[in-house]
């Protein structure tokens, strides 16, 4: 009887040994993994709306200079409406 109590306490002292090291070394080392790769994830996601922000900052910017066409008295727009203006006229046909 005896010595099945002992070899159950044995048991038992081991169990806790292993119990302990989960909580104290197993699960730490995963939390802290767990939160490295978190703190990746959003430091990705950071750069890639900076990345994107910009991208449609310069897109904006371009569309913007394209459109902006001033003539001497800083109508804009100006040339690209007389061009279509004279486009769209029909001239008489010439004949000699």
């Amino acid at each position: 009887m005896q010595v099945a109590f002992f070899s159950l306490d044995e048991e038992i002292k081991m169990t806790n040994r292993r119990v302990n090291a989960l909580n104290n070394i197993v699960l730490p080392r995963l939390d802290g993994g767990i939160n490295y790769i978190i703190k990746e994830l959003d430091e990705i996601e950071r750069e890639e709306f900076y990345r994107l922000k910009k991208i449609k900052e310069k897109k904006s910017d371009k569309l913007k200079d394209s459109n902006i066409d001033t003539d001497a008295d800083g109508d804009y727009n100006a040339s690209k409406r007389q061009y279509n203006y004279a486009c769209t006229q029909k001239d008489d046909d010439i004949i000699f």
